[in-house]
């Protein structure tokens, strides 16, 4: 999949979680793109997103993402035309991010698998805070887990979530062949 499509999955991933769910922070977004990612990596063997996750203390974090968003980077002009970010304090010390859509989520670009995982997820993670959700980002034996006991503030690799489950069942199998016939048909990359 080209980065361009990843990049439209990024941010209507963004949008979609942020109009469904209470509490659309960075911190909670960030960890609904990780459950989201890693959910599908070890169904399909890759991310939807294609985010690098590293293991910072508070949980896994798309290092390259956060500063460019704290640091308003130029080249996220797409994002500025989808979305605000919304500075909020939530202490006397402490800022935080919260993402204010001013479009709609485009929920076509999704397969029908990835649009039921970001339902799921939306499901048990909608009224929870953002600390809640940092706090379920760090199950023990996990792939933050793992990494920050061995690594320390490293990228988390995807392969963690597949080293401890089962395989593929055979109709999970199908579905993921079936997604790659419509990924390449999206491409114009196989006429079908």
């Amino acid at each position: 999949m080209n980065s361009t499509r990843q990049r439209e999955k990024l941010i209507n991933s963004i949008l979609y979680f942020s109009e469904k769910v209470k509490y659309p922070s960075l911190v909670k977004i960030f960890k609904l793109l990780y459950f989201f990612d890693f959910d599908h990596f070890k169904k399909t063997g890759r991310p939807v997103t294609n985010l690098k996750y590293y293991a910072w203390d508070y949980g896994p974090v798309p290092r390259d993402l956060y500063f460019a968003i704290k640091n308003n980077n130029d080249n996220l002009d797409d994002f500025h035309s989808s979305m605000k970010f919304i500075s909020q304090s939530t202490s006397k010390t402490e800022e935080s991010i919260v993402f204010k859509p001013i479009k709609k989520a485009n929920l076509k670009i999704f397969t029908p698998r990835e649009k039921r995982i970001m339902d799921e997820l939306i499901e048990i993670y909608k009224n929870e805070t953002p600390s809640t959700m940092s706090e379920a980002s760090h199950y023990r034996k996990g792939p933050w887990d793992i990494t920050r006991k061995n690594k320390g503030d490293e990228e988390i690799s995807y392969n963690l979530i597949i080293e401890d489950s089962d395989s593929m069942s055979i109709e999970e199998g199908e579905e993921a062949f079936k997604e790659y016939l419509e990924n390449l048909k999206n491409f114009n990359a196989y006429p079908l």
